[in-house]
């Protein structure tokens, strides 16, 4: 555990990465989700600042940005299920249980995903400017994230 600027930061291992997270604030939990997809988790901090007085605000580097950590930048090493099982290891990191998420762009599209798969994981979600869903959109954003990643 590192304290950084206010904020603890820690490496959360997953398949064939690290995922670095930050933690600021006390209290219910909420997780923040960056968009990108590429960013990091720097600018959701500006968002969370008039919630930590209240809440624990859980930001992290998605996986092969940021802090983040992958063992190999291959595109197998970012598919959207590997994607979700590194929400689901922070939220078990930081025994969590039911949480709310903030998701913006592509971290709200990250976000419905999420809350789709395991409903049972989030109690609310917030997903903000998130972008049409459609099948073309699809492989924009896929073909996105693996240009960010290369």
């Amino acid at each position: 555990m590192q304290l950084t600027a206010n904020r603890i930061k820690n490496l959360v291992p997953v398949s064939r990465a690290r995922i670095a997270t930050y933690v600021e604030g006390e209290g219910p939990s909420v997780i923040f989700l960056h968009g990108g997809p590429g960013d990091t988790h720097h600018y959701m901090r500006r968002m969370a600042q008039p919630l930590t007085d209240h809440f624990q605000c859980i930001f992290f580097d998605q996986r092969g940005t940021g802090d983040s950590i992958v063992d190999r930048r291959e595109p197998q090493e970012f598919r959207l299920e590997l994607l979700m099982d590194d929400l689901l290891a922070v939220q078990k990191f930081y025994r969590t249980g039911p949480t709310m998420l903030v998701g913006h762009s592509w971290g709200a599209m990250y976000g419905l995903f999420a809350c789709m798969k395991s409903p049972e994981n989030f109690s609310k979600a917030a997903l903000l400017n998130m972008g049409p869903l459609d099948n073309e959109m699809g492989r924009k954003t896929s073909q996105n994230l693996l240009n960010a990643m290369n």
